[in-house]
């Protein structure tokens, strides 16, 4: 597969979580690597989708063109990618990928040959338990998310104060991502990040987590498919 062709499989991958301004590729974190392939697969999925291919085929498809990058670019590799494309280089990005981009096109005749896969065995729900914190670029806002083994939680927006409870979903099949649902107990009082002080007891909030490959840093999506997020958060060490 050429560059030109790989690149009409990438969408926008930059969205509030992961933008940032690097000096170099080595300052990419896992974080931003994560929403980068999720880009790509998604891009992949969309363009299958328009085109009216089989979706099994469009499934196999895709699944390949991401285990075979994964195969064959390292970290490295990975960070001048996602650095290259958050600026839209899109040359750079393309030698970036170089070391498996030939190998890409093995994957047009798999899927057009392979019976489709059984389903993979959903994954478990990642454990949330733990103090995650991140502050809003320009207000300086600090949001503190407690979450506590028992299903109970913390949260802190600002001035604001909320007590929950929680349940985190297993991934979901088209994106990988974590549904968080958080039902508020008992409100605290205080102003949160955008101003409010309305009291949301009884009220149910959605998330969709996008957790980067070691568990520690996280975004918080509004939609499953979305790059309306949130972030990152960072998992604090406990003292």
């Amino acid at each position: 597969m050429s560059p030109a062709r790989l690149a009409t499989f990438v969408v926008a991958t930059i969205a509030a979580c992961a933008a940032a301004a690097h000096d170099s590729p080595a300052s990419v974190t896992p974080l931003e690597i994560q929403q980068y392939k999720f880009g790509i697969e998604r891009g992949c999925r969309d363009a299958g989708a328009r085109r009216a291919d089989p979706p099994a085929q469009v499934d196999i498809f895709c699944s390949c063109v991401i285990d075979t990058l994964n195969q064959n670019l390292s970290t490295f590799d990975w960070q001048k990618a996602t650095f290259f494309g958050q600026q839209n280089r899109d040359k750079e990005e393309a030698q970036a990928m170089g070391p498996a981009l030939d190998k890409i096109e093995k994957c047009h005749s798999a899927a057009l040959s392979a019976a489709p896969a059984p389903p993979a065995p959903e994954k478990p729900a990642p454990s949330l338990v733990g103090a995650w914190e991140w502050t809003r670029k320009g207000s300086n806002c600090r949001v503190l998310y407690t979450f506590r083994g028992d299903g109970t939680g913390l949260i802190l927006r600002g001035e604001e104060k909320t007590e929950v409870t929680y349940v985190v979903s297993g991934a979901s099949k088209a994106s990988g991502r974590n549904r968080l649902a958080m039902t508020t107990t008992r409100y605290l009082g205080g102003r949160d990040c955008a101003g409010s002080n309305a009291d949301t007891t009884g009220k149910t909030a959605e998330a969709y987590l996008l957790i980067a490959p070691d568990g520690n840093t996280m975004a918080m999506c509004d939609s499953d498919l979305g790059l309306d997020c949130r972030g990152p958060f960072e998992r604090k060490k406990s003292d």
